[in-house]
Order: C-alpha cells, then structure tokens, then sequence
C-alpha cells in the first residue's frame, strides 16, 4: 500500500493530530516548531507514494496557520 506508514503508537497519533510531518528529505519535522525529530527509515520493498506526503504535509502547514 503505497500510503502506509509503520509507526509506534505515540508517532501514529502525533502524525494523525497534524503535530509531525515528513518534509520532501524524509525528516521527521514538528508541525509548529520545526525541529527535526530525525530522518524516515524506508524499506527498499516498500514504495511511500510522495502525493500522500504531500497532502499530509499540506494539512499540517494548515494546522500550523490556524493555530497561531
């Protein structure tokens, strides 16, 4: 499934609340702080469709804008 993510259960709802994000360099990114939280780790037989990424980076710069 080319929008499937394996993350443990404290990433799983960080990423699912908006509050991280995976940038276009595959680093794990806090939403509203930036700071990285270090890089994705992929397997070579797993293909992450990039527009997925990019649709969830979109909802969390979103995020961001309505919460200041």
């Amino acid at each position: 499934m080319p929008n499937l993510l394996c993350l443990c259960p404290n990433h799983h709802v960080l990423f699912d609340g908006l509050e991280i994000y995976i940038d276009v360099d595959d680093v794990v990114r806090r939403t509203h702080e930036g700071d990285s939280l270090g890089r994705l780790r992929r397997h070579a037989d797993h293909r992450i469709d990039e527009s997925y990424l990019q649709y969830h980076r979109t909802l969390c710069e979103l995020s961001r804008l309505t919460k200041k």
